[in-house]
């Protein structure tokens, strides 16, 4: 983590309060807490942020900001996504999705 930022846990594992030195802004990230069909939707799923952070990183490393380690860290973003998305679809197949089931 960088020094510029502080993340607080607000509640174990669903809020994280990122703190920053510039201008003291503060962001929170809420992530999905229970299952959608039972609480509906409460937060963002994982692969949602994992997405945006892709997006972000595209974006900053345009030529000539480009780099072979942004390059590599998009990628495996990107296959962080794959996994997860591979992961919901076993769980729709298995009839656990949306559950809290394993």
């Amino acid at each position: 983590m960088s020094d510029r930022v502080g993340v607080i846990i607000d509640d174990g594992c669903h809020t994280f309060h990122f703190r920053s030195t510039f201008k003291d802004r503060i962001s929170k990230l809420y992530f999905q807490d229970g299952p959608v069909a039972k609480v509906g939707i409460n937060g963002v799923q994982a692969p949602e942020v994992l997405e945006c952070i892709a997006d972000y990183l595209r974006e900053v490393s345009k030529p000539p900001h480009n780099s072979r380690e942004t390059s590599i860290a998009i990628t495996k973003i990107e296959e962080a996504v794959l996994w997860l998305d591979k992961r919901t679809a076993d769980r729709k197949e298995r009839g656990v999705e949306g559950t809290s089931k394993p």
